[in-house]
């Protein structure tokens, strides 16, 4: 169901879609991109049940502090020049 984790809905999903052969899409259960709902598709599910799968977004690393600094001392270096 795309929310980023393999649980019992995913698994409803792909019970539900078992046997389509043809066009087949993820909202159907195929998980292999196949175009077809399989014991393949299944085994995707089984090998990843319970795992929380990354959702696409990546941290973003904060700067440290010496950036920080810097980035303070240039903009305070630049407003004392516009005065």
């Amino acid at each position: 169901d795309q929310d980023f984790d393999a649980d019992g809905a995913d698994f409803l999903t792909w019970q539900r879609g078992f046997g389509v052969t043809s066009l087949a899409s993820i909202s159907n259960g195929d998980g292999n991109h196949s175009g077809t709902v399989t014991g393949a598709d299944l085994a995707i599910w089984s090998s990843q049940f319970g795992i929380a799968l990354p959702s696409g977004s990546q941290a973003v690393p904060e700067p440290t502090s010496w950036t920080l600094f810097l980035f303070a001392a240039a903009s305070g270096m630049l407003l004392k020049g516009w005065r």
